[in-house]
């Protein structure tokens, strides 16, 4: 089980072509999504819900499109979301995903998985970049930002030079959400709960951003 949103289908209805004029012509004038939201378990930035739709719909909305984001009934393992954008002229596309729930299966373990599918799915559709909240990059045309690098399967993960002075909180964290039952250990504990979830065995060689994936799937508070 990963993190990410699983695409089921995408369909197109109506004026297409219309659609797909006025979508381009958004896309021109839509600026990137600022990473200023602080994550407090490794000391970085994120693009949230609002800096994704602050990117997107004034440049949708100014050339006669919507984007509207629906969730359906859940299973009680995941939350499904239909995306669309529709145009004036009738044309429209959407497309559904859903996201595994992480450890907790409460209303807020719900609208987590909720907010970061509308993130996610609003982001990917508008084609959005995310950057720092820096001034000077903020006011550079997006198609000139280096691209966030896309992670690569089945490679050794590269190594944050600070994950060695995090490991000790990631450990505290994680043992928040993890029963330890006596004859075991904290560690063994994480372990099996990585396995599980189609982690690496032993958190110490995870990355950053594994651990931090691994740490909202545990706590069933995806951001």
């Amino acid at each position: 089980m990963t993190n990410e949103p699983q695409n089921e289908d995408v369909q197109f209805f109506g004026d297409v072509a219309a659609l797909f004029a006025a979508f381009a012509k958004a896309q021109t004038v839509m600026k990137p999504a600022i990473k200023g939201t602080a994550n407090s378990h490794f000391n970085s930035t994120y693009a949230d819900i609002t800096a994704v739709l602050d990117a997107a719909l004034p440049a949708l909305n100014a050339n006669g499109l919507c984007l509207m984001q629906m969730p359906g009934m859940s299973d009680g393992k995941s939350i499904p979301l239909t995306t669309v954008i529709a145009h004036s002229a009738g044309g429209r596309m959407q497309f559904k995903s859903s996201l595994p729930f992480g450890r907790g299966n409460g209303p807020q373990a719900a609208g987590s998985a909720i907010t970061y599918l509308r993130r996610y799915c609003a982001q990917a559709v508008c084609g959005l970049p995310a950057v720092d909240d820096d001034g000077n990059r903020a006011q550079t045309d997006y198609g000139n930002q280096d691209p966030e690098p896309e992670p690569i399967p089945d490679q050794k993960p590269n190594y944050h030079p600070t994950w060695p002075e995090r490991y000790k909180e990631f450990m505290e964290t994680a043992g928040a959400a993890i029963d330890v039952p006596m004859g075991s250990t904290l560690l063994d504990e994480v372990k099996k709960e990585a396995i599980a979830l189609g982690y690496v065995e032993t958190p110490a060689m995870m990355d950053e951003a594994q651990a931090h994936a691994f740490l909202q799937e545990l706590l069933g508070a995806v951001v």
